[in-house]
């Protein structure tokens, strides 16, 4: 009897941890740091007419040299976020110093449209997050967002970004060549 009931016990915590997820794949979600072979799919992505839409240069569509200079920097870390063997979305983080010291830079986009785009977006903000807590907590993390974007600007408010300083915003304008009218810098500390 005693066997009997530890077996019912574990299959009642299997099925409450199933109902807790009824989406596996949202589960198999894997996050891994980019190889050679994601060169050229970092690139389609990135080159795709919604990713550019909301870059700092909408109309510059990256050519393959200028992908691999910007690839080869030691400075960026890449990383991938996959389901099996299919690509979700890419995310960098990239280190940059001026006179008043070090800072971060980064980005983030999906590889294609998918129904539950919101899902993958929080993910893939979670992750770059994380290594960011592990490898450059103690720096400043400048992004930028066009101002037309207020999605991405509530989420990012969600995940603890703030108003930029004068310092991080004079730090955004120099590093991504933009006027700072035209978007939305915020900081995370």
């Amino acid at each position: 009897p005693k066997r009997i009931a530890e077996l019912i016990i574990h299959h009642n915590n299997e099925r409450k941890i199933k109902k807790n997820f009824p989406n596996e794949k949202k589960n198999l979600i894997k996050f891994s740091k980019c190889k050679v072979e994601h060169i050229r799919f970092f690139l389609e992505a990135r080159n795709r007419k919604i990713n550019l839409a909301s870059s700092t240069r909408s109309n510059h569509k990256i050519i393959w040299p200028e992908h691999i200079n910007w690839w080869l920097q030691k400075n960026i870390y890449k990383y991938c976020m996959k389901y099996s063997r299919n690509i979700l979305g890419f995310h960098w983080l990239k280190i940059n110093k001026d006179l008043d010291g070090k800072f971060i830079t980064s980005g983030w986009f999906l590889s294609n449209n998918f129904k539950n785009n919101l899902i993958f977006v929080d993910k893939i903000l979670n992750h770059q997050i994380k290594m960011y807590k592990q490898n450059f907590l103690g720096l400043k993390w400048v992004i930028i967002t066009k101002n037309n974007n207020k999605f991405v600007k509530y989420i990012n408010q969600k995940k603890g970004f703030i108003k930029a300083s004068d310092l991080s915003t004079r730090r955004a304008e120099n590093v991504f060549n933009i006027n700072k009218q035209n978007y939305i810098i915020m900081e995370m500390k």
